[in-house]
Order: structure tokens, then C-alpha cells, then sequence
């Protein structure tokens, strides 16, 4: 009813009354002296106007995300933390907020020292705020160049033509940026840069951006208009003091712990106290007790006062409540999250909840050894080729209202198609708060049941990335194994794959095949020219055979000759070809001298005759149709080794000239090289497919896992003398083609026994290995590329 908040308590007797209407302004008349004071003050109150309504009243929390500049004045409890940043820099070039996830260090920057030296130095400091995500330099560069606010902190960077992101490094160009900004922004005199999680340029950028912005920061704080504050969570510590920025003194540190006591019971209370709301008794108590319990306890604090802001009784915050919350065993802190997250999904349909969970897992940075974080990711990223943009945009749009995920930068207005892919490269979304990862009973199964997955995930979408940045460039498409491995999981993941990361994945798959085509066209070539070689051989050899076929039918042998016709059973070699020269011969003289009934043959013609019946059992050794790549001979003569177009390898006994067992079937692509182990007992192969195999030459059973180092192609293989080294010769990863260009050449030397690498090196000049070998004494090793360069 109209009025039903104008309710003035009015006392006769001292009593206890309830905190709901305590807290309204009351009359005390138990002391009839008062009376008339107490009635003044009723008539004044009566012609105040209608106070605002509970609906009007604006939530001084901020839920998951940081407070904001625009809540600065709702921001309680760091009061001794940012006097002490707002006095150090003043006076120092840099200082790092350090802290665990959870504690505010955001907060104390952007709603506390950033509001506190813009009230008490007005207009002298020019504040520039980025995230450094998986392009720092690019970052910094727009955060350096033209930059247009959003509301609040959020901040849409884009680099200009006049601070490129490459020359940013130079102090030169650092200190040019700096004056021609404060330029561009009078009467500003000093900017202030705020690098807002930092562990970001460890966990997310290259090793080269990572030290191109940390080597930077360097150059900035050299510069005296400029000041930087950066914030960093504290598991990354390990990371700093290995990099450029460490080391650190202790003054340019500002550790951030977690709040307690008076200063989380101000937090709780003074933002409700801002705006004229109170809390219940014993509330505050309830939530400090169970903050204890909870990791990182700050953010959920915030959210569930956002939620019991929501569940107020006009101006009170109530005990009941938040009491309501809890269920099966958790307290209310870790519930609010988990009942509003999977009441955000509820909502959704299933194909908009399989797009929020593909969303959730791609803005997830996997942990190696420490907890998994957060990992900000532009729109354009999120989105998978050949779904339905509106369903996506509802989908992201659903989530963003619900405070689960934040989104900054791009103006998402209705525009044209170039315009919205310009715009979701610009915009980009991030986890409302890493406390989703911790507490989030549905993301945290998500990502356990899919950690090896989204490992390959993330590599591809970094490989993309780095494919498309380096203008498409053909050398950093994948091949082989690395091949291999992301197509089996794109197969089971097809309707993930964005647009970037299916075109970079075609583009592999089109430059393999491309390449093994050309290797093959290679391949037949040398194939016609080793024919024409031994049809040239042929019409030589048959050519001499027919000199000496004229020559015994001149009846002109020469001496030697017919003393070495008499000794022939003795000296006269084996011939491996049924066509050899000396059978043609004896036939011949055979046929010449052909004996009658009762005349024996001529001694020449018999000792021809026995020399042609000892060559008549050798023929050559024939396998499967497939095509033979490579062989080898074992030491003792015994056996020899064949590999195939195919990859498969056949055992051969060479005294019954035919197979020993079935083919072994151990690669993926053609098998370049084949080698015997100095005592015979280990077969090393290698193949296209990148790999070096190890096998048992008496049992034909592979030793071990596939070898794999940085290789794209083995095309030679070497044993030491000793035998405990193996040197494996290509291509590395990129591949080669047929014309033989490729990405450079590489030598690994394996240790056999542990079948780790020793040792590898790239071979001058960027071009395949195609031989590789070991001297006598096994202490150096020489390498022949493609490019007939020799390296030893």
C-alpha cells in the first residue's frame, strides 16, 4: 500500500524490538520529560518527502567481477593498502601487487588507488589499464596509442600506425609513445599504466613476446612520466624471479593477503551502510565464519551479497535468508555460485548448453603443476565455423547477464558481416572470476574429463594463431605425427573447431598430401633413371659378351684365355643373374661344337658348360607388389631388410631367398632408411612419418616406442661402431617437397638403450639430411644435405 514504508516506532516502555523496524528512525518517549522534543521531531518527520523506493536502490556489490572506478566509492576495507600503493607511486617507477587468486588485488588498484590519486592530484595523471593475454606487445602498444573508454575500467585498445607493436621494445620509441600521449591528453603531466594480471605474459604469451613486454616494462621504468603498477597472483612467483623484470626489491613489491577480521567485516557491511540498507544479526558473523573455509573467499562474498541483495525485505539483509542457501553440505558461499551457474544453464537449451560448455573450456588455462586459471579469449575465437551466429550470440549474451562471464572492448552494434567479424576480434570475454574454476562443481567435471583434450586443443589454437599472424606461412602448417595427433582429435571434435583453426587444419592436411605426392613423383623419377642406368649396363655387358662370342668364333682366344678355360671349375665366380655373361658364352660354344653320337665334347665347351649349370640357381628375390624403399644387408650376410612405400618392413633369408615371417607394419608413411646395428641384433628404421623405430632383427618385434624429437621426415639412419648411439637424419617440422625445398635440416642422436635424444642440431644451409654416418672410432659424426653440402 502507498505509505507502507513510512512507519515511525514510537517507544513508552524500554523493550527489544525487532532489527527491522529498529533501524528506523524511532520516537523515544520513556521518558515523559522528552515528550515534547520527541513530538517536534514527529511533525518534522512528517513533512519530509517519500523516501525512494526498495526497488531504486542501486546493489553496491559487485558480484564476481572487480569493483570498478565506478564503485569506487563502495570500496572498503584495503583502506592501509591503498594509501601505501598511492604513496610509493608517486615516488617509484614500478610496483608489482602480489597475491593469491581471490584477494582483491584487482579491486585495490582499479577502485582503490586509481580513484584516490585522481581525487587528490586532479587531472595530473592519465591512467591506461590492460590485460596482457596471449599478445602483450600488442597490449601495450594500444594501451600506449589511441584508446577509447567503455563504461568503467573496461578498456577497447587498438594499435596505432605511429606505435607499432614491434618497435614498442625500444626504449627510444617508449619514451616518444609516452611524451606525444600526455601530448595528445593535457594537462595530464604523468600516465599511469596498470598491467592487470600479469601471470597472463607467463602463462598465455610466447617466450619471444613474453620477453620482448617484459624487457619493455624495463624501458618504461626508466622514463619518469611514466609509472607502472602491474598485478600478478602469487603462484607465478617461481616465473618472475626467472624472468627479465627480477630481481625485485622489496619496496617495489606490495603483498596483498587475504582479508580478516575488521577489515572483511567492512567489506560486508559499509557497501550496504553506503546506500541506507542493514544487515541482520549475526549475518556478518555467519558469513566471516564461512568465508574461512573457502579458497579465494572474496569474490564469493561479493556474489553472495549480490544474491541476498536480491532476497532483501525492503532495507534488511536477513540471516534466514542466507541460511536458505545452504544444501548438501556446503555453506552458502560456495552455493550461491553453484545455484546460479547451473541456473544460468537450466535455462538453455541443448544446443546453447553445448555452446556454453565449448565457451567455458576455451576460456580455461590448463595448470601445469599449479591451479588452472582463466584465459581471455576474443569473440571471433569462441565462435565455431558453420553454427548459427544468433544462436551463439543469445547463448554468450544469456551468460554475460548472469555475471559468469565479462565482456570488454568492440562495440557489438548491428552492422554489416566484415563489420561483426571486425567487431568479435575486438571484443573479448573472460571468466567472470577464476572462483568458478575452483568452485564450480559442473566446470571443474568438465575440464577433468577433458584435460588431454583441450591440451591438443589449446596447442592447435596456438599453432593457428602463430600460422595466421606469420601470413599463412606453408613452413608452420603441421606435418606427420603433430599431423596425425590433431586431425584424430578434430575428427571427434568437428563442431568445436572454430574458423581459423579448421582452415589451418585443411591447410596441413592439403600440404602433407602435396608433399608425399611430390616425394612419390621424385620417387618414379629416380626410379626411370636407375632403369635406364641398368638397361645401359645391359647393352655394355652384352655388348663385351658378344665381342668374346666373336672372338671364339674366329678361332682367335688368346692364351691367358685358354689357360683360364681349362682352370675354370676352380676359378670361375658365381654369377647372380640367369643372364650372365659367361652362361650366353658357354651355350654358345655349346651350340658351336655341338657333339655327336659318338664324338665328346670339346674341353672348352664342357668346362663352359659346368660354369653355366653352377650359375643356373640364382635368381632374383621377389616380395609383395608394394614398392621397395630402402634395405639393408645384416652384418654376418645372413639376412637383409626391406622397407616399403607402404611402411612396412620384411625380413629376408637370404640363402632361401624368400620372406621370414609377414611384413612388420611400423609407420605411418614411406620408409626412407633402413640399418643394421654393428652386432646384428637391432634393426633401426625411418620414415616420412617422422618416426625412428628400433627392432629385434632375430624376432622382428619393435623395441620400445616410436623415437620422435623435432623431426618432420627421417631420411637416413646411422649406428656408432659401438652401437649405443643412433644418429637419425631429415627434415624438421614443415616438411620437404618434391622440389626439395623444406623446413631445414636436423640430426638427432638417440642414446639406444634409454631411447632418449643425446644430442641434435640443424645442419647449415636449411636443407634436408639425406645421408648421415659415423667415423671409425664413433667420436664424430658427418651429415650431407639435399643441398650437397657436407657437415661433420
Amino acid at each position: 500500500m502507498p505509505g507502507r514504508d513510512r512507519i515511525v516506532p514510537l517507544l513508552l516502555e524500554p523493550c527489544e524490538i525487532p532489527l527491522r523496524v529498529d533501524f528506523r528512525v524511532r520516537l523515544d518517549c520513556t521518558d515523559h520529560s522528552r515528550w515534547e522534543a520527541e513530538t517536534a521531531r514527529l511533525r518534522a518527520l512528517l513533512d519530509q518527502p517519500e523516501p525512494p523506493g526498495d526497488d531504486d536502490l542501486t546493489c553496491p556489490y559487485p558480484g564476481l567481477a572487480p569493483f570498478g572506478r565506478e564503485r569506487f566509492r563502495f570500496f572498503h576495507g584495503r583502506e592501509r593498502e591503498v594509501a601505501d600503493l598511492a604513496r610509493k607511486l608517486r615516488h617509484q617507477p614500478f610496483v608489482l601487487v602480489v597475491g593469491p587468486s581471490g584477494s582483491g588485488k584487482s579491486s585495490l588498484v582499479l577502485a582503490g588507488v586509481v580513484p584516490r590519486l585522481g581525487e587528490r592530484e586532479q587531472g595530473r595523471w592519465l591512467v591506461r589499464t590492460l590485460r596482457p593475454g596471449p599478445a602483450p606487445l600488442s597490449a601495450l602498444a594500444g594501451a600506449l596509442g589511441t584508446v577509447a573508454t567503455d563504461t568503467g575500467d573496461a578498456l577497447r585498445v587498438r594499435t596505432t600506425a605511429d606505435v607499432p607493436a614491434a618497435a614498442v621494445i625500444a626504449s627510444p620509441e617508449l619514451d616518444r609513445a609516452v611524451r606525444e600521449l600526455l601530448a595528445r591528453e593535457r594537462p595530464a603531466e604523468k600516465i599511469l599504466l596498470v598491467v592487470d594480471q600479469m601471470e597472463e605474459v607467463f602463462a598465455q604469451a610466447s617466450a619471444a613476446e613474453r620477453t620482448a613486454f617484459l624487457t619493455a616494462l624495463i624501458g618504461l621504468r626508466g622514463i619518469d612520466a611514466c609509472r607502472v603498477v602491474a598485478t600478478m597472483r602469487a603462484d607465478f612467483y617461481p616465473e618472475l624471479m626467472e624472468s627479465e623484470l627480477w630481481p625485485l626489491d622489496p619496496g617495489d613489491r606490495v603483498e596483498v593477503a587475504p582479508l580478516r577480521g575488521a577489515d572483511l567485516r567492512r567489506v560486508i557491511e559499509r557497501p550496504a551502510a553506503d546506500v541506507g540498507v542493514h544487515l541482520d544479526r549475526g549475518l556478518t558473523e555467519r558469513l566471516i565464519a564461512d568465508a574461512a573455509d573457502e579458497p579465494g573467499a572474496l569474490p564469493l562474498l561479493q556474489e553472495t551479497m549480490v544474491t541476498l541483495w536480491d532476497e532483501r525485505e525492503r532495507r534488511l539483509l536477513s540471516l534466514a535468508a542466507y541460511e536458505a542457501l545452504g544444501s548438501g553440505g556446503r555453506n552458502g558461499l560456495a552455493a550461491v555460485l553453484t545455484v546460479r551457474a547451473d541456473g544460468a544453464l537450466s535455462t538453455l537449451s541443448p544446443a546453447q548448453r553445448a555452446i556454453a560448455r565449448r565457451v567455458f573450456l576455451r576460456l580455461i588455462q590448463l595448470g601445469e603443476g599449479r591451479d588452472d586459471t582463466r584465459r581471455q579469449q576474443p569473440v571471433a575465437a569462441l565462435r565455431a565455423a558453420g553454427e548459427d551466429p544468433a544462436l551463439f550470440d543469445a547463448t554468450l549474451t544469456h551468460l554475460i547477464d548472469q555475471r559468469l562471464l565479462t565482456l570488454s572492448g568492440g562495440d557489438a552494434d548491428d552492422g554489416d558481416a566484415d563489420d561483426r567479424d571486425a567487431d568479435d576480434r575486438a571484443r573479448r570475454v573472460d571468466l567472470a572470476h577464476e572462483a568458478l574454476i575452483a568452485v564450480w562443481p559442473t566446470l571443474r567435471d568438465w575440464i577433468k574429463k577433458n584435460r588431454q583434450s583441450l591440451r591438443t586443443a589449446r596447442q592447435t589454437a596456438d599453432d593457428a594463431h602463430q600460422w595466421d599472424a606469420g601470413e599463412r606461412d606453408p613452413s608452420d602448417l603441421y606435418r606427420g605425427a603433430r599431423l596425425a595427433t590433431a586431425l584424430e582429435w578434430a575428427d571427434s571434435h568437428r563442431d568445436e573447431l572454430n574458423v581459423l583453426e579448421r582452415d589451418f587444419l585443411d591447410a596441413s592436411r592439403a600440404g602433407e598430401a602435396s608433399d608425399l605426392e611430390a616425394a612419390r613423383r621424385t620417387n618414379r623419377r629416380l626410379g626411370m633413371l636407375v632403369r635406364a642406368l641398368g638397361a645401359l649396363l645391359a647393352l655394355a655387358v652384352g655388348a663385351s659378351g658378344l665381342a668374346v662370342f666373336q672372338s671364339v668364333r674366329a678361332g682367335r682366344p688368346t692364351a691367358p684365355r685358354r689357360k683360364a678355360a681349362r682352370r675354370c671349375p676352380a676359378s670361375l665366380p658365381r654369377r647372380p643373374s640367369p643372364r650372365s655373361p659367361s652362361r650366353c658364352l658357354a651355350r654358345s660354344c655349346w651350340r658351336w661344337r655341338r657333339p655327336g653320337p659318338t664324338t665328346r665334347p670339346r674341353p672348352e665347351a664342357r668346362c663352359l658348360r659346368r660354369c653355366s649349370a653352377r650359375t643356373a640357381g640364382s635368381s632374383p628375390s621377389r616380395g609383395p607388389a608394394d614398392a621397395v624403399r630402402s634395405l639393408a644387408f645384416s652384418p654376418d650376410g645372413h639376412t637383409v631388410a626391406t622397407g616399403s612405400d607402404s611402411g612396412k618392413i620384411t625380413f629376408w633369408d637370404v640363402a632361401l631367398r624368400r620372406p621370414r615371417g609377414s611384413p612388420l607394419a611400423g609407420h605411418r608413411a614411406a620408409i626412407q632408411s633402413l640399418t643394421f646395428s654393428p652386432d646384428g641384433r637391432t634393426l633401426a628404421s625411418g620414415g616420412l612419418d617422422g618416426a625412428t623405430r628400433l627392432w629385434d632383427a632375430a624376432s622382428g618385434q619393435p623395441i620400445g616406442q616410436p623415437l620422435r624429437a623435432g623431426e618432420g621426415q627421417i631420411w637416413a639412419t646411422a649406428f656408432s661402431p659401438d652401437g649405443a648411439l643412433l644418429a637419425a637424419a631429415g627434415t624438421i617440422r614443415g616438411g620437404q617437397d618434391g622440389a626439395g625445398q623444406d623446413g631445414g635440416g636436423l640430426v638427432v642422436v638417440w642414446d639406444v638403450r634409454e631411447q632418449r635424444p643425446r644430442e641434435e642440431f640443424t645442419v647449415p644451409g636449411g636443407r634436408t639430411v639425406a645421408s648421415v654416418t659415423f667415423d671409425h672410432g664413433g667420436a664424430r659424426l658427418s651429415a650431407a644435405g639435399l643441398d650437397g653440402s657436407v657437415t661433420g
